[in-house]
């Protein structure tokens, strides 16, 4: 007979071989070390398998995902030639409970029909009376969902927003029908996640939301607070440079695609608000956007004013043939023009546009707290990216601030040792790599001893002291 454990230790051993995450690795182990534990030699018939499943304690949607790791599981066994065929079940796990509906026992929310059952567990018609204490229920995932996206809808939140819980909520609800109040299966969940660390912390930031309204509405325990997602990674952005952003307005294009290349690089303006932009949005000098805080007037450059007038006199400023423009369709035309300049890596589209511009104003001498309101962010903090970016501007302002210019660059000169004959020679700093020895012709093979004293500068006194030109010091002097 064959050990299962062996055998699980070579599968997960396979799926890190195929690139598979750390995160699903553990689930793998976190689904499957109960069968471990339960079958130490490895079933080969179907019977064993089917009565696992039905043993089960979790929700029918984990029994779900505990029959879907052992097909995973089992066919690799049959892919390495260990097994001929598979025993798990093709047709999901076995014995899947009946719904019910939740009432707990004991529990001093009004509308409890069973105040008096403090400890039992009473099944009557279908409806199970849980103990107050007890963390298990039969709440669905998409019952909880609506009570929350109503509440949102209540308060007038934008129906972009509902776009965003609809793509978090729709594969959380698939794979766990019945509502989880542990933090183990959620976590499980955000383990699955795909993508950089704003995707994965978006979908954590909607479950936790839903969870804290079902905390303060209904009752239900918090399992979000035992979750933590680690420390975000700083990552470099995807920008264009001041000249790649020029040669982008030197293509020919049409009028519209050049309105909206100057919207993006005039306020950095988001494609859904490109797409929705109307003609009664833009006033003198300003233009109207409809943020989720509510509407906000935005500073324009005349020549993006008077461009963005001549397209449209009323109604939607961007259209095509077939109708209003989408951010799709937009996401395209700016890929292509950043194609035609060279521009092949990246994510290529409107936000690295956005970037751009973000990055140059502060390049150009904007400050954050403007550069936030232009952009449309409700915290300053979320602008920072943009400061951190701005790296010519931060040189600039560096070198002008530095200490080290007064000490060493202003008007100084280091006194350096050729390290292949030895004599001594001022050379100005920042050409060392560039400056020739006269005696032995070794190019940038400096010793930086210290910078010259007032009586060697008497010496050089009227020498040309232009960048690359080395001076031949006595080798007297303190070295």
């Amino acid at each position: 007979m064959m050990e299962t454990k062996e055998l699980l230790t070579s599968f997960l051993k396979n799926c890190e071989e195929r690139g598979l995450s750390p995160e699903t690795r553990r689930t793998y182990w976190t689904f499957l070390r109960h069968f471990v534990d339960e079958h130490p030699e490895l079933p080969t018939d179907t019977e064993p398998i089917e009565a696992f499943l039905k043993k089960r304690k979790e929700t029918p949607a984990h029994r779900g995902d505990v029959f879907k790791k052992l097909q995973a599981f089992y066919s690799y066994l049959v892919q390495a030639g260990i097994l001929d065929k598979s025993p798990v079940p093709p047709k999901g796990p076995m014995g899947r409970p009946r719904k019910f509906k939740p009432v707990a026992a004991g529990s001093s929310r009004p509308g409890n029909p069973f105040p008096a059952l403090a400890d039992e567990k009473v099944v009557q018609g279908g409806t199970i009376v849980l103990p107050s204490r007890s963390k298990s229920t039969s709440i669905s995932t998409e019952t909880a969902v609506s009570w929350f996206e109503t509440s949102r809808r209540n308060i007038g939140l934008r129906e972009a927003t509902f776009d965003v819980y609809r793509g978090v909520f729709t594969p959380f609800a698939r794979i766990y029908p019945e509502l989880p109040l542990e933090p183990e299966p959620i976590e499980a969940f955000l383990s699955t996640i795909k993508g950089e660390y704003e995707t994965k912390h978006r979908y954590f930031r909607t479950l936790r939301a839903l969870y804290h309204f079902l905390e303060e509405r209904k009752g239900i325990p918090y399992p979000m607070r035992s979750i933590h997602l680690p420390a975000p990674r700083e990552k470099v952005r995807d920008k264009l440079t001041l000249e790649q952003m020029k040669r982008l307005f030197e293509l020919d294009m049409d009028m519209h695609t050049r309105a909206i290349l100057l919207l993006i690089s005039d306020i950095g303006l988001r494609s859904g608000a490109i797409c929705k932009l109307e003609a009664e949005d833009i006033r003198p000098g300003y233009v109207k956007l409809h943020e989720k805080t509510g509407d906000v007037e935005i500073p324009i450059r005349q020549e993006t004013e008077e461009l963005l007038r001549m397209l449209s006199p009323s109604g939607l400023v961007f259209r095509t043939t077939r109708g209003p423009m989408n951010k799709m369709h937009l996401h395209r035309i700016i890929k292509a023009l950043l194609e035609q300049i060279g521009v092949t890596k990246g994510h290529l589209g409107p936000h690295m546009l956005r970037h751009s511009m973000a990055s140059q104003y502060m390049e150009l001498g904007g400050d954050l707290m403007s550069l936030s309101q232009i952009l449309g962010h409700t915290k300053v903090s979320t602008t920072q990216i943009y400061a951190r970016m701005a790296k010519e501007g931060l040189k600039k302002r560096h070198d002008q601030a530095s200490p080290a210019r007064q000490v060493v660059n202003n008007g100084s000169l280091w006194y350096c040792r050729c390290n292949s004959c030895g004599q001594h020679f001022a050379i100005p700093p920042g050409s060392m790599a560039t400056s020739q020895c006269s005696f032995c012709n070794q190019v940038g093979g400096w010793y930086v001893v210290r910078t010259i004293t007032s009586k060697e500068v008497a010496e050089l006194k009227g020498a040309d002291s232009a960048p690359g030109v080395v001076h031949k010091l006595s080798t007297g002097g303190a070295a």
